[in-house]
Formats: C-alpha cells, sequence, structure tokens
C-alpha cells in the first residue's frame, strides 16, 4: 500500500505560473513564496517560518527565481529552498480546511527530525553500454589463386569469425549454465561445418556441370517407357543434330531423369545392355557443337543489363522526387518509360520479321531460357 504526501496536490497547481528572474519573481522568501502558493489552498506560515537573511544576520535575503509555466507549485517550493538555503514544513489541520508552509533556515533544525529517502532498488533500471566489448569478432577473407583465403580453416570452430566471453567470466556473468551451453554449441557446429566441408567438394562439381549444361543448348531426349524401362522410338531433340548422334552408343553421358524432377548421371559403357530403373521418366544427352554460342553467358549478360537498367530507374526516381517541375518531371518519365522499353526487348527480343529498318534481331532471355532448360 502506497500513500501519497498530503503535499502531493501541490504539484498540479499554478503550473501555468512562471517567473523569468528579471522582471518577474523577485525577492524574499515570504514574497516569492506568498505569489507561488496564491490560489492553491495553501499559504505561506508567517508566524512560523523563519526569516531568511545575509551572512551579516541583519539583511533580508532577496533572490531571483526562474520558472517555466509547467514547473507547479510543488517544483518552485523546492528551487525556492535552494535558493534561500531553507527546508519546508507542511502543515495540514485534521479537517483539511488549513494548510500551512513553514520555511525554515537550514541551519535552524529545531525539534525536526530528519528523514533520508531513497528510490526503492526494484525501481532502478540498469543499462550497459556494450560498443567496446566483443564477443563474436568476423575476420573477412578474400578470394585469391588458390581460392577462398580466410581463417574457417584454421579456426577450431570451422567458423568465419571468433568468440569471446572472458569478460563476462571475469565479471560472473557466464555461469557454468552458460558455459555448457557454449560447449555443445561448439561441437555442434563444428560436425555440421565438417560435414559442409566433406560435401562442399561434391557440391562444386555439381555446380560446374551444371553451368556446363546450360552452355550446351543442343540436346537428344529419350523417353523411356514406364513399363519395360527402355527407350521408346520417339525421340526429340534440337533441329540442327546429326542422325549419328541420335543412338546411344558407348561413351555416351546420360542425365537421367527422375518422376520428381531429380537426375543421375551415367556413362555408357555397354550400349546393347543398357538398362533403365523403374520410375525414369526420360533422359537427356547433351551435345557440343562448334560454333554455337555459350548459352550461359549469353544469358548471364542479358541478366546483368537487365539489372543495370533497373538501377538507372531507381536513380531518375529519386532525381525525379527532389523536383517539382512540371518540364523536369515529364522528362523523367519519358526517360523511364524508354528504358522500361528496353528491359522489356531484352526479355522478348526482336522477330526476325520486324519491319523497324533500324532494329537488329536478337533473341530475347525468355528464349535463351527455354533453350537451355528444354
Amino acid at each position: 500500500m502506497t500513500c501519497s504526501h498530503v503535499c502531493g496536490g501541490l504539484k498540479t497547481k499554478n503550473i501555468y505560473l512562471s517567473f523569468d528572474g528579471d522582471e518577474t519573481g523577485i525577492g524574499t522568501l515570504e514574497q516569492l513564496a506568498t505569489q507561488v502558493l496564491a490560489g492553491t489552498g495553501w499559504v505561506y506560515d508567517t508566524a512560523g517560518s523563519d526569516t531568511i537573511c545575509e551572512e551579516d544576520g541583519e539583511t533580508v535575503k532577496i533572490r531571483s527565481l526562474k520558472s517555466n509555466s509547467k514547473a507547479g507549485a510543488y517544483k518552485m517550493i523546492t528551487d525556492l529552498c535552494t535558493l534561500f538555503d531553507a527546508y519546508p514544513i507542511f502543515h495540514c489541520s485534521e479537517d483539511g480546511r488549513t494548510k500551512m508552509v513553514t520555511f525554515r533556515s537550514m541551519d535552524n533544525k529545531g525539534d525536526m527530525r530528519e528523514v533520508m529517502i531513497g528510490k526503492d532498488l526494484q525501481s532502478i533500471s540498469f543499462e550497459e553500454k556494450s560498443e567496446d566489448i566483443v564477443t563474436r569478432l568476423y575476420v573477412e577473407g578474400e578470394y585469391g589463386d588458390d581460392g577462398y583465403v580466410g581463417i574457417d580453416d584454421v579456426n577450431p570452430t570451422g567458423l568465419t569469425y571468433l568468440l569471446n566471453f572472458s569478460y563476462y567470466r571475469e565479471n560472473g556473468l557466464f555461469t557454468a549454465e552458460h558455459q555448457a551451453i557454449y560447449d555443445t554449441f561448439l561441437a555442434n557446429i563444428m560436425n555440421i561445418t565438417e560435414y559442409i566441408r566433406e560435401h562442399a567438394a561434391e557440391i562444386t562439381t555439381m555446380s560446374n556441370e551444371l553451368n556446363t549444361l546450360w552452355g550446351q543448348p543442343l540436346l537428344v531426349q529419350y523417353n523411356i517407357n514406364s513399363t519395360t524401362h527402355s527407350i521408346e522410338s520417339t525421340i526429340k531433340s534440337s533441329d540442327d543434330i546429326s542422325d549419328d548422334k541420335l543412338p546411344i552408343v558407348v561413351g555416351d553421358v546420360l542425365h537421367i531423369v527422375g518422376p520428381s524432377g531429380t537426375y543421375r548421371k551415367e556413362v555408357v559403357s555397354n550400349a546393347s545392355t543398357f538398362g533403365f530403373q523403374a520410375g525414369d521418366v526420360y533422359a537427356v544427352k547433351y551435345t557440343t557443337t562448334e560454333g554455337k554460342s555459350n548459352a550461359a553467358g549469353t544469358i548471364g549478360s542479358k541478366e546483368v543489363s537487365i539489372e543495370a537498367k533497373e538501377s538507372a530507374i531507381t536513380q531518375i526516381e529519386r532525381l525525379k522526387r527532389q523536383t517539382t517541375d512540371p518540364d523536369k518531371i515529364a522528362e523523367y518519365d519519358r526517360q523511364i518509360a524508354e528504358i522500361r522499353t528496353q528491359i522489356q526487348l531484352i526479355y522478348t527480343g526482336v522477330p526476325e520479321t520486324t519491319t523497324d529498318p533500324d532494329a537488329v534481331p536478337t533473341v530475347g532471355l525468355y528464349t535463351l531460357y527455354y533453350q537451355a532448360m528444354d
């Protein structure tokens, strides 16, 4: 249970009263206190208050009080006590009708008892600025002649960063329980890192193989009979593949695709006995033909061109937001529309049947995707 002091209501009294300390708010303690308490229901205790004098003991102190309009009477009383080196005593009759404030000199404690009031420790918040405390330090690597060079291979954890909790250990904040969790994390992350290392070479090989396949748009697709697991008579192939490349022969590399889209690679060692497994849908044999463009390279260059043009649109839109000139806004809109048309042409290409004498026929990005994947 909490109970506020009887003087607590003064905090909201005279909140519009202000003193500038130059023309207003100048006087003795009695004069200023009377102005502060006016209209609050409290009065200055003339009989009980001390007359605050200068060091000579005769000259009554006159001070200047500065206070903004949001201070309130209680805050101004506190400021008065600071100015005049005094302390307040609040009196209230049992019926609550008589309320007086007595001001005593700090040298006149009399029979008063002084109470030191502190904060409730449970209400104190603590905020620690940890800008200078480093628990995780990343070490940036770089690609060189030998591939990526970083700390991964020499770091016991296999991670790209260093961990250090010594500061919290020394201060007792990093307990044995935290250490156990930390040890478990390190053990798990080391196992995961080792697993990644073991499969990194395999992933790189598959990635390189995929890039190679994208560079070979010419292919032969063999449909597989789901009952006999053999090649059906219908063979789908690119138009300009010669007939001698259609049969499966020793040395062919087949990519055999299953129903879920996954595939496996097999090298034909005996064409007469080669068979397929249950669930195989079709097999693809990629061929390399002299004079054909590299699909991966062409696709990549077009994608880079699109990104550059989209970046240009972003720059123009930023300039457009910075102006209110209608002519400039119209010009920016024209530039944006033109660039968007150019982007669309990269996707669709310019057909051979174009009637525009200045247009150069090109293969669109959509077509290149189809040639590379179909």
